[in-house]
Order: structure tokens, then C-alpha cells, then sequence
């Protein structure tokens, strides 16, 4: 199957997450569709609901209103319904700030540890 026989990898339509008990919008009336095959970056300002978006793409929260679909199917998550006969898209996100996450993913050993959140230098032998 080609990328152009492919569901979108991602599809929101009127896509609406709140939060709090006076229903702060974190994301509002989204309408996004990304094909197979691209590769993009989600930018913008602090509290523009870039996490969200990704929370709610692999089921880790649910939408307050509007569907999503990933790669054609909904994100099954621990959020997600578990209704007999529906399977869902198993998807996860590594964030950014863990450090400890993206080194295992990729099969390497984490920094022994971090100054202002880069990698230290190893110590130097004393002589």
C-alpha cells in the first residue's frame, strides 16, 4: 500500500479538549489532517496545547468534543473505551524533558548525570 492509498496519519475534526470545572480550553475546534508519510514539527508557544494534542492522539485523555482518528483508527489508551470487537491504535509519545526515555528507546544508556540538562562530561581521572 502506498502512502497515497493510506489513512491520514493523523485527523481531527472539531477536535475540543477542557480542562477544570470552568472548562478551560486547552485546544478549541481543531481541524487537522496529516497524510501518511510526512514528517512535521508541532511549534508554538507554551500553553498553545501542542501536549495536549499529543496526549489525546494516543488515548492518554479523552476529547471533551470533536473525533480524531490515527493512521484511520482511534487511539486506544488507557482512556480509551475497551467495548467488545473495538481495537484501537496503540500509540505512545516520549516527551522532551525525560531524559531517561529517549536514550532507551534508542538502546543507549542514559547520562550518568546532567548539568543545566545537558549530558556532563565524565570525570577526569586524577594524576
Amino acid at each position: 500500500m502506498s502512502y497515497a492509498d493510506s489513512p491520514p496519519a493523523f485527523h481531527a475534526d472539531g477536535l475540543t479538549k477542557k480542562y477544570g470545572r470552568r472548562g478551560k480550553p486547552a485546544l478549541s475546534d481543531v481541524n487537522l489532517t496529516i497524510p501518511s508519510g510526512r514528517v512535521i514539527g508541532l511549534v508554538g508557544p507554551n500553553g498553545a496545547g501542542k501536549s495536549t494534542l499529543l496526549h489525546l492522539a494516543c488515548g492518554l485523555i479523552e476529547p471533551t468534543s470533536g473525533s480524531l482518528t490515527v493512521l484511520g483508527s482511534r487511539p486506544a489508551g488507557p482512556c480509551a473505551p475497551q467495548s467488545a470487537g473495538r481495537t484501537g491504535l496503540h500509540v505512545g509519545v516520549a516527551e522532551q524533558a525525560d531524559e531517561r526515555v529517549v536514550p532507551a528507546l534508542a538502546g543507549v544508556a542514559p547520562p550518568a548525570r546532567t548539568v543545566r540538562g545537558e549530558a556532563a562530561s565524565p570525570p577526569r581521572p586524577r594524576g
